[in-house]
């Protein structure tokens, strides 16, 4: 089976393409060529800006595979340019996100038949659910076979560690070693769901060219955890507890916090999404657990020398300062 991969350098992608030769495909990966290590061996390379429409038909032209997972696409357009460029794709296979499901959802966990709603303002979440019923759309015109996956949050050492309150993988771990108290959203109760990219590359290595997951929608998710819980499961990586403060969510907003977007979208909402159907198709299942995957993570980061504190720690100071007796 020859497996054409959009991307293959990135956080998933990087451990798609070695699990694919694992499993002993035929690989290719499409991407600019700018990102280290180089494909495995045995892994064939084209150079090409996917987001390019004469540079991604001139890179495909005339070639075929069996499946092709799309790692790259962000928006209907993008879908379009695909498929004019590759008609003989084979077994399509759309990274998503839940971001496309939107977050005001009071019953869990979400369904895969979960009619995206994603929040106006959240134009990712929103390109991505358009980008899905253009997919959806052009299977159903052309009698392709199509595999949508909606990943949660998956990481490694390229994102790092995430926190809850704003976009910072590493240096919320040095303030963590220094003794500094953590600020979390509300009671850091909320719901989330985290997955390392290892385990996220393997579901896609098991959708990709597996007929039973034709025309299927799956989440690829890990085990649902609170915001609370995930911190004090990387103070205990790092080797110290330090108090998490729980300050409204409103409060935050009229907070100007660097990389807080990603709360406002995302973060300080519930999210736990449905996976069985992920398992009974395929047989996946998270290996790696929280600690390890955060542990993993860590090391990697320490031996990079990236878990430095923050230029300006102000503004959590000073929350704490006024929030400190909300201690979880």
């Amino acid at each position: 089976m020859h497996v054409l991969v959009l991307g293959g350098s990135g956080t998933i992608s990087t451990h798609l393409v070695r699990h694919l030769v694992a499993m002993g495909r035929t690989v290719t990966v499409l991407n600019r060529g700018k990102s280290q290590p180089p494909p495995p061996a045995g892994v064939e390379q084209l150079i090409a800006d996917r987001h390019d429409a004469a540079v991604l038909s001139a890179a495909l032209k005339g070639r075929s595979f069996d499946a092709t997972v799309d790692m790259l696409c962000f928006n209907p357009d993008q879908a379009r340019m695909l498929t004019e460029a590759l008609p003989r794709h084979g077994h399509l296979v759309f990274c998503s996100t839940v971001c496309a499901l939107g977050t005001r959802w009071t019953s869990f966990p979400v369904s895969e038949d979960a009619t995206p709603a994603p929040e106006p303002t959240f134009g990712y979440g929103v390109e991505k659910a358009a980008a899905e019923a253009w997919f959806t759309a052009y299977a159903q015109r052309s009698g392709g076979a199509l595999t949508i996956v909606r990943p949660s949050t998956t990481f490694d050492q390229r994102m790092g560690v995430l926190r809850q309150i704003c976009w910072d993988g590493a240096a919320w771990l040095a303030r963590v070693r220094a003794g500094k108290p953590i600020v979390v959203c509300d009671s850091g109760l909320g719901i989330h769901q985290f997955m390392h990219a290892d385990d996220g590359g393997r579901g896609f290595a098991l959708i990709a060219g597996n007929a039973k997951t034709h025309g299927r929608i799956y989440h690829l998710v890990g085990p649902s955890v609170t915001w609370a819980e995930q911190h004090r499961t990387a103070m205990r990586v790092v080797g110290r507890e330090v108090p998490l403060v729980g300050v409204p969510s409103a409060i935050l907003d009229r907070t100007t916090i660097p990389g807080d977007g990603v709360r406002k979208d995302i973060f300080g909402f519930h999210g736990h999404f449905a996976e069985t159907r992920l398992a009974a198709d395929t047989g996946f299942r998270p290996a790696i657990t929280l600690h390890e995957a955060i542990a993993r993570t860590v090391a990697t980061l320490d031996a990079e020398g990236r878990i430095t504190r923050a230029a300006d720690e102000s503004w959590e100071d000073a929350l704490i300062d006024r929030w400190g007796s909300a201690k979880i």
